[in-house]
């Protein structure tokens, strides 16, 4: 009969993870055909969408450096500005009424 040491034992060998460079041909194979993907995501979806919510969060007038105000700009958006809501409205009927039509 198996006691609970040998369990925890045989567990923690199996999961132990190889490092990086320890991959086979066909591992290395496949990191290498994903890695222009990731590169492209990370240039081109990640990046600009972390700096957009970075200078979402600062106030920049172009010549002067930004300053961080955290979230006054949707504040500001939220309570300052009539037509954010309306804005909200027609583009979720415009959603709704165009995504089933695709």
């Amino acid at each position: 009969m198996a006691t609970l040491q040998d369990h925890i034992a045989a567990t923690s060998a199996r999961t132990r993870q190889r490092p990086w460079y320890h991959l086979n041909g066909e591992e290395r194979l496949a990191w290498l055909l994903v890695l222009p993907w990731i590169i492209g995501f990370v240039a081109f979806q990640l990046g600009p969408m972390l700096a957009s919510l970075g200078l979402s969060l600062t106030e920049w007038r172009m010549f002067t450096p930004p300053k961080f105000i955290g979230l006054a700009n949707y504040a500001e958006m939220i309570s300052g500005d009539p037509l954010v809501f309306q804005a909200f409205k027609v583009t979720t009927i415009y959603s709704v009424t165009s995504v089933p039509l695709r």
